[in-house]
């Protein structure tokens, strides 16, 4: 199998490491100090407040030869100067603010790669290991500019439109920025999400294992930690359908009043639908009566990033379907975090909370969903204002639902959710889907 060729920086005189490609050329010679550069660009994992070079510590997450899951070293041959065509990749973590800071291909690249660059020797990839908002459009919230910033970068640089790969976990990106007519292709990948529940193994070991106790106490399960404008919708939406207490759910209180901002986004959405705003007044009544964390004694002893990579198993075993509430819910976008294949692992039938079309697309994916048992029109809503009302009538008319009738169905269901699972351990990225999508663009 031929490999494919990375350019690799030179060591930096400064760091003592292959200069991070998220780090500009010039560097050292834009501000008085390198610690006021690195304070600037909020990149305080190689030179810190303390004037302390740090980089050594921190580098794997910044260097793409030393990321095991986004690249499998035995695909990839790194050279300092290659010889043959080859890649250069931005990447695998991004700053948030990372082009509106590089605004000029001279602000990330050598001149010796834009050079090749220019000359169809090599081409640019800007590699995103995690998230996909990238274009996302929330009405009243959000607009993502990224595409638009790439873009222009393309363009002032006067590269070909083949010469420059966006990769990210946003699976409709290229059908965006085809449509947008900008200077670039996109590509998109999933395994960050694949695998970010740490459990896995434990989960498919208790499959082996036949229980008749695992009998259904609510209708449904929902994790919102974070305040999102469209969790705080839903979270008044489900007490006012008397539906919250058929759950199990978690909803966090703010940390801080960033949520007021979140709840005037939404108030905005409402008053465009001639819909009744939620007061500040109501949101403090349903945050001081209904805020709840889930606890679980095996999460105890759980060492992962966060909880959310745990899937507390007794949550699903106790109900009858997740509602999931995902990280994006806007347009332009569909992007699938652990959040939706936590119930696909855990063999629970499913409601998506997320952008539009996400459950067409997971059928593209491959897997089956529920419109036989349930109305999935919600998945055409244009705005979460929409899907969520949607989705509420379907829960209310399965709340009408005895256990017993939710026991039956949950066993009519079993085969789909069986076939979910098996598709997800045959289907699931390994770390060779960045040399698959390179050797595409060779």
């Amino acid at each position: 199998m031929k490999k494919v060729i990375l350019k690799k920086n030179k060591i930096d005189s400064i760091l003592k490491i292959p200069r991070p490609t998220v780090v500009s050329p010039n560097w050292s010679t834009m501000f008085d100090t390198p610690q006021n550069y690195f304070d600037e660009y909020e990149l305080p994992y190689f030179y810190n407040k303390k004037n302390q070079v740090v980089a050594q510590k921190y580098y794997s997450k910044w260097s793409i030869s030393q990321n095991g899951l986004i690249c499998n070293q035995e695909l990839f041959d790194l050279q300092e100067t290659p010889t043959e065509n080859y890649f250069y990749i931005v990447g695998p973590s991004i700053p948030s603010d990372f082009y509106e800071k590089h605004k000029l291909l001279e602000d990330i690249l050598d001149t010796d790669v834009i050079n090749d660059i220019k000359n169809k020797k090599c081409k640019l990839v800007f590699l995103h290991g995690d998230d996909g908002n990238y274009g996302e459009f929330v009405p009243f919230y959000y607009q993502d500019d990224t595409f638009e910033k790439i873009n222009n970068i393309c363009v002032k640089s006067n590269i070909d439109k083949n010469s420059t790969i966006f990769i990210s976990q946003n699976l409709i990106a290229n059908d965006f920025v085809k449509k947008q007519n900008y200077n670039f292709i996109c590509e998109s990948f999933r395994i960050a999400s694949e695998t970010h529940v740490s459990n896995i193994q434990t989960l498919l070991d208790s499959y082996k294992k036949i229980s008749k106790n695992n009998k259904i106490e609510k209708l449904f399960l929902t994790y919102n930690k974070k305040t999102k404008n469209y969790r705080i919708f839903l979270l008044d939406k489900l007490i006012k359908n008397n539906l919250i207490n058929n759950s199990i759910y978690s909803f966090y209180e703010p940390e801080d009043d960033s949520f007021t901002w979140q709840l005037e986004s939404l108030n905005n959405l409402l008053s465009s639908k001639q819909k009744t705003p939620i007061t500040s007044d109501t949101f403090y009544e349903i945050v001081k009566k209904y805020s709840k964390t889930i606890e679980n004694k095996d999460i105890e002893s759980f060492n992962g990033d966060y909880h959310g990579q745990f899937i507390q198993i007794d949550d699903y075993k106790k109900t009858f379907l997740s509602l999931v509430s995902e990280s994006n819910v806007g347009n332009n976008t569909i992007y699938f975090s652990e959040k939706t294949f936590k119930p696909i692992i855990a063999k629970h039938p499913f409601i998506l909370l997320s952008s539009p079309n996400s459950l067409k697309k997971l059928k593209e994916l491959g897997y089956k969903t529920f419109d036989k048992w349930w109305d999935e029109s919600y998945d055409e809503a244009n705005d979460y204002v929409d899907r969520i009302d949607k989705i509420i009538n379907v829960l209310s008319q399965l709340s009408k639902k005895s256990l017993a009738d939710l026991e039956k169905m949950k066993e009519e269901i079993q085969e789909t959710v069986d076939f979910n699972l098996n598709h997800y351990l045959k289907t699931k990225e390994s770390n060779d889907f960045l040399y698959k999508i390179l050797k595409k663009h060779l």
